[in-house]
């Protein structure tokens, strides 16, 4: 879904151009997020179960592509990188449950 550039494609954009305008989008991502589940929320409009289950799974997935724009981020740019986990006393490396992104 997020592909990655290497160089400058043929119409100009480098690879920062282009991660810089995904992570522009985040915040409407959310919003629209937002605002796509709130009247479910609170039960404002009557929707049948398919239409309560399509309004979910579209938030999840835009939901899902910001939390991948900003981990994405967060990856290029060194300071914004998320440390290293720590192995536990058994040797598994895995982040604790409270911060595995799903």
């Amino acid at each position: 879904m997020l592909a990655r550039q290497q160089h400058s494609d043929h119409s100009g954009h480098s690879d920062s151009q282009d991660w810089a305008q995904r992570l522009r989008e985040v915040p409407d991502l959310l919003v629209a997020a937002e605002l796509s589940l709130r009247p479910l929320a609170k039960g404002d409009v009557p929707v049948t179960d398919a239409d309560a289950r399509r309004i979910v799974g579209d938030a999840c997935d835009m939901l899902h592509v910001a939390s991948a724009r900003v981990l994405d981020l967060m990856r290029r740019v060194p300071e914004w990188a998320p440390p290293e986990p720590a192995p536990s006393a058994d040797g598994d490396q895995r982040d604790p449950p409270s911060t595995r992104v799903r």
